[in-house]
């Protein structure tokens, strides 16, 4: 993940990419493709969620003009009928992409930006045991979870 975050960094830094000039060892490639690899996977898990939600209703017009909206499936019918309108369905909210969990990269953990009083005591009694590492490691596992 690291050298993927540089990546990006030098891509955004360079207003041509064919300037931006990296070197990456065959691991560090084949783990960028992974991590692509599985953002796919997330992706393709996603469009599956959306194709079984149902829509609150639809756009519905002719190529090139503003389309009405409708609640009434009659309507998409209706246009389906007569041909050559374009038919959009509309959400009420997207369906989620993946769990938040699934999002964090292995090895990884999300924690909040403001300290929990028990983390604190944690990483004390952690600390107080078995140094900083010790502590470290308290302080994460007594992290909340995201909702």
């Amino acid at each position: 993940m690291k050298k993927l975050n540089e990546v990006i960094d030098c891509l955004k830094r360079v207003p041509g990419v064919s300037e931006c000039i990296l070197t990456l060892t065959y691991r560090e490639a084949a783990d960028i493709a992974e991590a692509f690899s599985a953002l796919e996977k997330r992706a393709e898990a996603a469009e599956k969620k959306l194709e079984n939600q149902e829509p609150y209703g639809w756009l519905v017009g002719l190529p090139g003009l503003y389309p009405t909206f409708t609640l009434d499936y009659r309507n998409v019918e209706q246009a389906i009928k007569a041909g050559g309108y374009e038919i959009t369905p509309v959400f009420t909210r997207p369906a989620p992409a993946v769990g938040l969990a699934e999002l964090v990269p292995e090895g990884w953990k999300l924690v909040p930006i403001e300290i929990t009083q028990e983390m604190v005591d944690a990483n004390f009694e952690g600390v107080c045991k078995g140094g900083i590492q010790s502590g470290y490691r308290a302080m994460l596992a007594a992290a909340p979870e995201p909702e």
